[in-house]
């Protein structure tokens, strides 16, 4: 039997170690790995709410944030990609937000609009007089077109 000068049969030279890696992995690879996942979630999140607005923007930025959290653990400072993930992540909403809002804006100002959703107000009022034989104004207390009209003259500039 052939013994190394530790007394035992290892052939490994770490004596009562166990075959294969005899140190675990380091720790904070976890954090990097999350940290790298939320950098490239909030690049995307950021990407994609000029392209595609909404949807995508608001998942791929919501991970990116939650996973930016998740790589800190119990360190005491956040890793350069997580802060890039979490900045990212936070102006793909700031974006979608401002896009949306823009557009909704738009729309509602619009006076092509304004004219199409008041022929859609007259046109409920006379299916509700069809339907029940008495007009809007007695089952709703005012007719559609009217409560349409002031909603329109409430977001004119």
């Amino acid at each position: 039997m052939d013994f190394n000068h530790y007394g035992n049969n290892n052939t490994n030279n770490y004596p009562n170690q166990p075959y294969g890696n005899p140190y675990p992995p380091a720790a904070g690879l976890r954090g990097r790995n999350l940290a790298t996942a939320s950098m490239v979630l909030g690049i995307s999140a950021l990407v994609t709410s000029v392209f595609l607005p909404i949807y995508l923007p608001c998942i791929f930025g919501s991970l990116a944030i939650v996973f930016a959290l998740l790589s800190k653990g119990s360190a005491p400072r956040m890793q350069g990609a997580a802060k890039t993930g979490i900045s990212c992540g936070a102006s793909a909403f700031a974006i979608t937000a401002a896009l949306t809002a823009f557009s909704v804006y738009m729309v509602l100002t619009d006076p092509q609009f304004t004219d199409l959703m008041m022929d859609t107000a007259k046109t409920y009022d006379e299916i509700i007089e069809q339907m029940y034989g008495v007009p809007a104004e007695e089952i709703l207390g005012e007719s559609v077109e009217d409560r349409m009209r002031e909603i329109m003259d409430s977001i004119q500039p």
